[in-house]
């Protein structure tokens, strides 16, 4: 909580379906960017490889970004 600069009481005070639904929304996006970046005739293969070096280079960045 420290790191946030949040309290107890205020994350408490969220709306965890507005939380939830806000990730889910992200979610979809992000699996509709890849699977343009993957395209129609891709495999179960390339789209594995691809998701891997996704979480592997953009979304550790994007950690490393905000966890700094």
């Amino acid at each position: 909580m420290r790191a946030t600069g949040i309290t107890e009481a205020q994350a408490r005070a969220r709306n965890i379906a507005k939380t939830y639904g806000g990730v889910f929304v992200l979610n979809l996006i992000a699996a509709a960017s890849l699977a343009i970046f993957i395209g129609p005739a891709g495999t179960w293969q390339f789209g594995l490889i691809a998701g891997l070096l996704t979480g592997l280079t953009f979304i550790s960045v994007a950690l490393g970004v905000t966890w700094r």
